[in-house]
């Protein structure tokens, strides 16, 4: 099962997201829950570089299935980051809707 944990500071608004682990709804190269779920997790980041001023840690480890984008919160960028989040939250839940058993979304406040 893949796992995407979502950040939020202890304001509430989202500071960096965690994806781990294979979605195990088919071989690897052919599942399409996992593909979709890295594609979106991707996506957030890549918006996340090029449509804020946030200054972005990234750690990833392909043989493990592990992607880490994190953030320190800047007042100017709350709610463009935080709409590109949702937008990811968005997609990774009708995931989780067609492929039940295969991601697990959560929320931590850091």
């Amino acid at each position: 099962m893949n796992l995407v944990v979502v950040k939020k500071d202890a304001g509430g608004w989202y500071c960096g997201f965690i994806s781990h682990g294979h979605a195990g709804y088919a071989e690897a190269g052919y599942d399409i829950a996992c593909a979709g779920i890295s594609a979106l997790t991707f996506t957030a980041a890549l918006a996340l570089d090029k449509l804020t001023s946030l200054k972005l840690e990234v750690d990833q480890d392909y043989e493990k299935a592990f992607f880490e984008c994190s953030w320190i919160n800047d007042p100017s960028q709350l709610e463009r980051s935080n709409v590109i989040i949702e937008m990811m939250l968005i997609g990774l839940h009708e995931i989780q809707k067609q492929y039940p058993g295969h991601l697990s979304i959560s929320e931590l406040e850091v």
